[in-house]
């Protein structure tokens, strides 16, 4: 399993809409994930999207998700620009999220999957990669993968993703927008070992 669905509450309408407005936010940077490579997919040459990055530290959301997650975590907001190609190219996430819960504010178009894959020659769940890498052993080529999975992420839903598995997002058309959580202290665990503390709130109090 890479990708499950979490029965977690949706985010109250108004802490999403005021979360832009807020300045406490970090800005991180714009950038151009294509990891200093020219990308091709059945011979289309791939523009991945442009990426804003921004830790968020708004309050009412900070005291919100407080109400259900106890693990000490940071919050990120991921806004995907589309360009040619449509898709968030194959990578595997940094070592200090191996694995993470999404939150899909805007899932980017009609038909976005997002998809795990194997490299010919290389297990599936990948060593640390270094900063900046596409992978721990670089570059990837798209003939060298085998589809193992892949998921449609619903508007107002949330999702525990496998991180370090390589994956990528496919079929954008528009925006996509999304909280991404990473629980701290973690990176040693597991995505099977933190699961069952999330399904053990599908059915959250919320004051």
């Amino acid at each position: 399993m890479f990708c499950k669905e979490i029965n977690l509450p949706p985010i109250p309408a108004d802490i999403i809409n005021s979360i832009e407005d807020d300045t406490s936010h970090i800005i991180k940077n714009n950038v151009n994930q294509d990891y200093g490579h020219s990308h091709y997919q059945q011979g289309l040459k791939l523009l991945p999207p442009i990426l804003t990055d921004r830790e968020i530290n708004y309050q009412p959301l900070i005291s919100w998700l407080d109400s259900f997650l106890e693990i000490p975590y940071k919050v990120y907001s991921l806004k995907y620009r589309p360009r040619k190609g449509g898709k968030i190219l194959v990578h595997q996430d940094p070592p200090f999220r191996p694995h993470v819960l999404n939150y899909i504010i805007e899932t980017g178009g009609e038909n976005v999957l997002t998809s795990w894959y194997k490299e010919k020659g290389n297990p599936a769940v990948r060593d640390p990669k270094l900063p900046g890498q596409q992978s721990n052993t670089g570059k990837i080529d798209y003939d060298d993968l085998t589809l193992i999975q892949s998921a449609c992420c619903k508007k107002d839903h949330w999702y525990f993703l496998k991180t370090n598995v390589l994956h990528d997002v496919s079929n954008l058309t528009e925006q996509r927008y999304m909280l991404s959580i990473i629980f701290e202290n973690t990176n040693k665990k597991s995505f099977e070992e933190i699961l069952p503390y999330l399904l053990k709130y599908d059915q959250p109090k919320i004051n």
